[in-house]
C-alpha cells in the first residue's frame, strides 16, 4: 500500500468520515420516517373526513345553507360555461368571415 504524506488523508480519517456521514444518514433517514408517517396519518385523517361528508351527503343530511350554496355554485358554473361555448363561437364567426371555407364548416353547426 501506499504511505501518505502528513498533508494527505489517512485511512482512518476516510473511516471516521464515512462512520459519521453513515450516521448523519441514517439520522436523516429516521427524520423522513417519522414525517412520512405524520403525514401519512393526517393524509388517513383528511379522507376520513372526506368520507364522513360523503355519507353526510348521501344520507341528505347536508345543512340547507351549505346545499343552497352548491346548487347556486352549479347554475354559475352552467351560465359561465354557456357564455364561454357563445363566446368561442363569436370568435370563429369573425374568424370565418376572413375565411371564406370556415364560415361554410360554421353553418353546418348551427
Amino acid at each position: 500500500m501506499t504511505k501518505y504524506s502528513s498533508s494527505r488523508i489517512t485511512k482512518q480519517e476516510v473511516i471516521d468520515q464515512l462512520v459519521k456521514n453513515h450516521v448523519e444518514f441514517q439520522k436523516k433517514i429516521a427524520d423522513l420516517l417519522v414525517s412520512v408517517s405524520d403525514l401519512t396519518k393526517k393524509v388517513d385523517n383528511l379522507v376520513s373526513i372526506f368520507q364522513k361528508a360523503a355519507e353526510h351527503i348521501e344520507k341528505g343530511e347536508v345543512s340547507e345553507p351549505l346545499a343552497r350554496k352548491l346548487t347556486d355554485l352549479l347554475e354559475q358554473n352552467k351560465k359561465i360555461a354557456q357564455g364561454l361555448l357563445l363566446l368561442e363561437r363569436f370568435v370563429r364567426s369573425r374568424e370565418g368571415i376572413s375565411s371564406g371555407a370556415e364560415k361554410e364548416d360554421l353553418g353546418s353547426m348551427f
